[in-house]
Parts: C-alpha cells; sequence; structure tokens
C-alpha cells in the first residue's frame, strides 16, 4: 500500500449514499433557499441591478451544486450509473429522473459506494430539514410582509 499522508485521505463514497427522504428534502430545500434568495434579492431597496444579479447567480450556482451532489448521492444508493446525474439539468428528463430518484429504493447492504443509510439518521437529517425549511419560509415570509 503507497503511503499517504493523512490530510489527503478522500473518503471512497464522496458524496454518500443518500435514501428517497432525505433527497427528497435536500431538493426541497434547495428550492426554498432559492425562492428565499430571490425574495431578498428583489426586497432590498438598496442594491442595485448588479447587486441583485450576484444574488442570483450564486443562488443558482449553489442550486446546481446541490442538485448534482444529491443526485449523485441518490444514483449511488440505487445502483445506477453516475453520469445519469446529468440528466437533472435537462428539461423533461430532469423531471423524470427526479421522479425515479424519489421513488425508486435503495439498494440494501452495502454495495462498492459505502454502506446503506440508516434509517435512523435519515430521520433526524429530516427533522433538522424540515426546521431549515421551516425558518427560510418564515424568513422570506417575513421579508415579504415588511416590504
Amino acid at each position: 500500500m503507497p503511503h499517504t499522508l493523512p490530510f489527503m485521505h478522500v473518503p471512497q463514497a464522496w458524496p454518500p449514499r443518500i435514501g428517497r427522504l432525505r433527497f427528497g428534502l435536500s431538493m426541497v430545500a434547495t428550492g426554498v433557499a432559492v425562492m428565499a434568495a430571490m425574495l431578498l434579492a428583489m426586497h432590498l431597496p438598496s442594491l442595485a441591478m448588479t447587486g441583485t444579479t450576484v444574488i442570483m447567480g450564486v443562488a443558482w450556482a449553489a442550486t446546481i451544486a446541490a442538485m448534482g451532489l444529491a443526485g449523485i448521492g441518490r444514483l449511488k444508493d440505487i445502483g445506477w450509473p453516475l453520469w445519469l446525474a446529468a440528466g437533472l439539468f435537462l428539461p423533461f428528463v430532469g423531471l423524470a429522473l427526479f421522479g425515479c430518484l424519489l421513488f425508486v429504493p435503495g439498494t440494501p447492504g452495502a454495495s462498492r459506494h459505502g454502506d446503506a443509510p440508516e434509517p435512523r439518521i435519515e430521520r433526524a437529517w429530516a427533522r433538522r430539514l424540515g426546521t431549515a425549511i421551516f425558518a427560510s419560509l418564515a424568513l422570506a415570509l417575513a421579508f415579504d410582509v415588511l416590504r
């Protein structure tokens, strides 16, 4: 085995396998975060058009990264080829692939991409994500009401 430095260790299965619940909630959270960023950018009068454009560009870049990583993690859990994650960004193919990723169950047990996601951890993660979604919606609503 070749010698590697400890800080150069990259986990074998990154992004990790994620279950259907975590995938669905992460997609919802990503959408809510983008909507909150859009509301924030539109309702701050001190921002010039350039500031609004920068905020929206950062929000969309983060959305693309989050969708890609979540899609890859879910494809690992199902056992499908990882290049299918590129299909998430195609108009009608992405919607069909999203439905498949949301409803097709993952492979039980360990695979070449790592251990199966534990349901207990998935539920805890879902609770935290649900809290973040609620907080984002409340923040967006507050900005809309204060406008």
